[in-house]
């Protein structure tokens, strides 16, 4: 019997279907409290992030550091793929492939695509970095990254951070609570998995759907484990 995941591309209006990549324990506790962690622009993997233009002028580095500063302190982002076949992102990002893909329904508004850029841009003289009043214009710049990075597919969910004490947290950690703007669907497992299907509903308040993927026989992608047998169950 074939395994159903059309639940992945069913179409939701004004919404898209986004993959979150995290080790076992953490998608567990995600789903226990509802929420998602909050990356800051700072611990992110990029060591050009939020650099994606030319600073030879020692001018333009001193502005650029205390725009980074005012930038840590409001806004902090979430990162997920369109994509979650990708072998690379399952190794980075999923402990190895031992980790989850946790799937999410996120409402069109609240996330922008990464646009990847084959050389830093050069700065013009009227330039000046955006302000976060300026969503569109603020997002866009803050959403740019070298070609390299082009696998990862990303779109990413910026959080206000003064706007979300309300949220949970703990210490310098935040979280983003699970929302109408961040609905959760279901859980990919990995090819190596660490976590069984009772442990996934345990987990969750709500049904969730869940599935096992699997290196493809003859490409380089994911693909999903049609063979039940093959599911860790613990």
């Amino acid at each position: 019997m074939t395994v159903n995941v059309k639940w992945l591309s069913k179409e939701h209006k004004n919404r898209s279907t986004l993959f979150y990549f995290t080790k076992a324990e953490h998608a567990l506790t995600n789903l226990q409290h509802r929420r998602v962690k909050v990356s800051s622009f700072s611990k992110c993997n990029d060591l050009f992030e939020l650099a994606s233009f030319s600073m030879k002028s020692s001018e333009v580095r001193k502005e650029h550091e205390e725009w980074l500063q005012q930038v840590e302190s409001n806004f902090g982002l979430i990162c997920f793929s369109f994509n979650w076949r990708h072998p690379l992102m399952w190794a980075h990002y999923a402990n190895n492939g031992s980790g989850v893909c946790m799937v999410f329904s996120v409402a069109n508004e609240c996330f922008t695509s990464v646009e990847y850029i084959p050389d830093r841009e050069k700065r013009g003289e009227n330039f000046s970095f955006p302000r976060p009043q300026n969503d569109s214009i603020f997002f866009d710049f803050c959403s740019k990254k070298f070609s390299a990075w082009r696998y990862e597919q990303e779109a990413r969910m910026f959080c206000n951070l003064r706007s979300m004490k309300g949220e949970s947290g703990q210490g310098d950690i935040v979280y983003k609570n699970f929302s109408h703007e961040l609905k959760p669907l279901g859980i990919i497992k990995g090819p190596r998995p660490q976590l069984s299907q009772a442990e996934i509903l345990d987990a969750s308040d709500t049904p969730i759907q869940f599935f096992q993927c699997r290196a493809a026989f003859s490409k380089y992608e994911m693909v999903v484990q049609q063979s039940k047998k093959r599911w860790y169950v613990k």
